[in-house]
């Protein structure tokens, strides 16, 4: 259970697939770091699509309450994930404050957002998996997860991009006896 003002993570790829090319980069070349740039372009790039739906898009559709009052309040109803801009900012753009996009060390990216409530409420884990009362909307995805999102084109693109990155890195890599 995620609660309010306590930090929260989550991993994506419930297969596994990205992983394992990632442990089988990492057989190959033990600094990942240059393709962990060009994923973390991509992952910002691929992001702008959510925040640019002019309707529900691979998401089930807000409920007709939920719609006039975020029509009222922000003056729109779609893209879904979209209100105060704040998680569009920190899942579109590596320079917000918000933002998750850390090289940890060769081997290990982060990517993802700190946005939450202005009462501390981590409402992205909420429309990650759902609530009682909300379906699960997904937005951080690798490509191997279940839902529309997860299998639309953009997202497929990336996750072959991805994976042709780390495998041409790591070639290129050999070649250069690195």
């Amino acid at each position: 259970m995620v609660k309010k003002n306590e930090p929260f993570q989550f991993k994506v790829d419930p297969k596994g697939v990205f992983r394992k090319a990632l442990i089988e980069a990492g057989k190959k070349s033990n600094d990942l770091r240059t393709p962990f740039r060009l994923i973390t372009q991509s992952f910002y790039k691929t992001n702008m699509a959510l925040f640019q739906m002019k309707s529900k898009g691979p998401f089930k559709d807000l409920s007709p309450k939920y719609k006039k009052q975020k029509k009222r309040e922000w003056g729109f109803i779609y893209p879904i994930l979209k209100a105060s801009g704040k998680l569009e900012k920190s899942l579109t753009s590596p320079t917000n404050p918000d933002t998750i996009a850390t090289v940890l060390n060769k081997t290990t990216l982060l990517l993802g957002t700190k946005v939450t409530s202005d009462k501390g409420a981590p409402y992205p884990a909420f429309l990650q998996f759902g609530t009682r009362k909300m379906p699960a909307r997904p937005y951080l995805v690798v490509g191997t997860e279940k839902g529309k999102w997860a299998k639309s084109q953009h997202i497929q693109r990336r996750k072959q991009r991805w994976m042709e990155l780390l495998e041409k890195y790591c070639a290129d890599s050999l070649r250069k006896g690195k």
